[in-house]
């Protein structure tokens, strides 16, 4: 309905912004379904209390005997992380990779991290992930040091995580869902100079 004026009468106007918002409402709503219904498929967990995660590497909601097998075979590389994202080492699939830290104040973050865990103890750098094909892709790690995937200059938002406090091979994992190719990985907030980190494809479990 149009006022005198032309325009639209008050009355039409705010019907159509509920409607509107209303499919807006409905569209995003059909996206988190999707997406959760997508990831229940893959098999990934929910989230779950932080009370929960503070157990023993047996209290893990995934298989974690990847990871594990990974950290006994003792088949671990050295590297040394990068104060920038320009340049660093490149971790592969399948090896546990010993990744030593910088101090967080002498470390550069172009993309900010999600949770930025700077304090004066703390230890930080970048690495990057060799991916060599398009799917998802847990990143294991022996403290509870916070990393993000960095894509084309953007934060990836993680697929889901797991954690056990009482276990540190694994200590936590997330799941990315990530392209092919080198993928940037940030880490801030270690407690230690060094970190303990492996990659592998998600595969269910």
């Amino acid at each position: 309905m149009k006022a005198a004026d032309g325009g639209l009468h008050p009355q039409s106007f705010f019907t159509v912004l509920a409607m509107t918002c209303h499919r807006l409402i409905l569209a995003l709503s059909l996206a988190a379904t999707f997406s959760a219904t997508a990831a229940l498929a893959e098999g990934l967990p929910g989230p779950r209390p932080f009370d929960a995660m503070r157990g023993t590497c047996s209290d893990f909601a995934i298989d974690i005997s990847r990871e594990t097998q990974a950290w006994a075979s003792g088949n671990i590389v050295a590297l040394a992380a990068s104060p920038t994202p320009t340049s660093g080492s490149t971790l592969s699939p399948g090896v546990v990779t010993r990744l030593t830290l910088i101090p967080q104040s002498d470390v550069q973050f172009p993309v900010s991290p999600e949770q930025d865990r700077n304090a004066q103890d703390r230890f930080a750098g970048h690495v990057n992930l060799n991916v060599p094909h398009a799917g998802l892709w847990r990143v294991a790690a022996s403290n509870g040091v916070w990393f993000d995937a960095i894509v084309d200059g953007t934060r990836v938002v993680s697929s889901a995580f797991e954690m056990q406090t009482g276990c540190t091979a694994p200590f936590k994992v997330v799941v990315f869902a990530l392209r092919q190719g080198p993928i940037g990985l940030q880490l801030n907030g270690s407690p230690t100079e060094t970190v303990e980190l492996v990659l592998l494809p998600w595969f269910g479990q």
